[in-house]
């Protein structure tokens, strides 16, 4: 049977020092029962022995059980590092914890609170992992495509409260924006390089302004095109749902199935090709 101590300390800050008491009841040589056995009354031939033990534990803030040792000096702990070598515990754990904070740190800068003003300036390896960007609709190009004021981690990170998005020309070409173009979908070109403009091009380019301008928007790199733009899958809040700019713009009737070799759908291809055909179909009866 296991003894009960009692343990009595002084007032010593450092150390404490207890005396455990145990008393045994104990007949032939064999342990019956610890003191005090309340459920067994021994008769007069049983022995009790009483054990005392002088026990010395060191409090957890104590540097050392010898209270007559002085606490080390700043300068005495760097002498002693100094004098390890440099596979000892002491500098290698700490070395190796630093090296991966400063490591995971940096990555986690790049990925994510880093800026890009430029298609140009987008590492590879965010076009290949299909990585989104998030940021502020700053101008329409035509009706396909628009220009990204690139804003890392959003308001979260001060973006429209403490840093502002330039709104001038001027100030946008020296910040840099991202050409996007709208996976998917083909509108209506408007009038360049000595071409006419399609028809209903103004029309499409004036739903793409009024739907996207000066909005933030969540773009997911999907590849880049000849004309050194970025085709992205677009995300946008309205009106409490999270829409596809390039569906919607399909729905609306402003865009074509774009369907060219290489083209990239963003996994919406099949709800494209129903967004269009709808439309299509309520344009000839609206017509009729």
């Amino acid at each position: 049977m296991t003894p009960r101590p009692t343990f009595l300390s002084n007032e010593d800050h450092r150390q404490s020092r207890a005396a455990v008491v145990l008393r045994v009841a104990v007949l032939n040589g064999t342990e019956v029962c610890d003191w005090p056995c309340h459920s067994f009354h021994p008769p007069s031939d049983f022995l009790f022995i009483d054990v005392s033990i002088d026990v010395t534990m060191p409090w957890f803030w104590a540097s050392s059980t010898d209270p007559s040792s002085k606490k080390p000096t700043p300068k005495d702990r760097l002498e002693q590092l100094q004098s390890l070598p440099l596979w000892s515990p002491q500098i290698l754990i700490p070395t190796v914890i630093l090296t991966a904070s400063l490591l995971t740190l940096n990555t986690f800068y790049r990925r994510r609170l880093r800026r890009i003003p430029t298609v140009s300036q987008l590492p590879p390896s965010y076009v290949a992992n299909h990585q989104s960007l998030f940021g502020t609709a700053v101008s329409v190009g035509d009706a396909d495509n628009f220009r990204l004021f690139h804003t890392p981690g959003g308001r979260a990170l001060g973006w429209g409260w403490l840093r502002s998005v330039p709104t001038g020309r001027k100030d946008l070409a020296k910040a840099g924006t991202i050409h996007v173009r709208l996976a998917g979908v083909d509108a209506p070109e408007g009038a360049h390089f000595g071409n006419q403009a399609q028809p209903y091009a103004e029309e499409a380019q004036a739903w793409l302004t009024n739907y996207v301008l000066n909005r933030r928007v969540r773009v997911q790199l999907l590849a880049r095109d000849r004309y050194e733009r970025v085709v992205c899958s677009v995300k946008i809040w309205r009106w409490g749902w999270r829409r596809d700019v390039s569906l919607e713009m399909a729905k609306a009737g402003w865009a074509e199935l774009y369907d060219n070799a290489g083209a990239e759908y963003g996994g919406l291809e099949g709800q494209l090709k129903t967004g269009v055909e709808t439309a299509k179909f309520v344009s000839r009866n609206v017509k009729d």
